[in-house]
């Protein structure tokens, strides 16, 4: 798809004999007002079962949205030019 950008990174830590790896997915969605708006529902409804939530808006439109679920973090951001919606992931 135009304007879908997609990155996944993975690192693993080590600190006092503990190993740690953390993932992050983010996707960058530019200019397809019916994806980011699905996106911004899935998030809404997810948020519901959230063991928390941050949410912050602007003139009346959301513009961050972050849920935690144990460890996983998962937030959606959005700005003038798109919106990024990120995963991050503590194993």
């Amino acid at each position: 798809m135009d304007n879908i950008d997609v990155n996944v990174s993975k690192v693993k830590t080590s600190t006092d004999g503990k190993s740690t790896s953390f993932e992050t997915t983010t996707i960058s969605i530019k200019s397809n007002k019916s994806l980011t708006d699905e996106f911004l529902a899935a998030f809404k409804r997810d948020s519901e079962k959230a063991d928390s939530t941050t949410e912050n808006e602007t003139n009346g439109e959301i513009n961050l949205l972050m849920c935690t679920f144990g460890s996983n973090i998962y937030t959606y951001s959005s700005k003038k030019d798109g919106v990024t919606i990120s995963v991050y992931r503590v194993n």
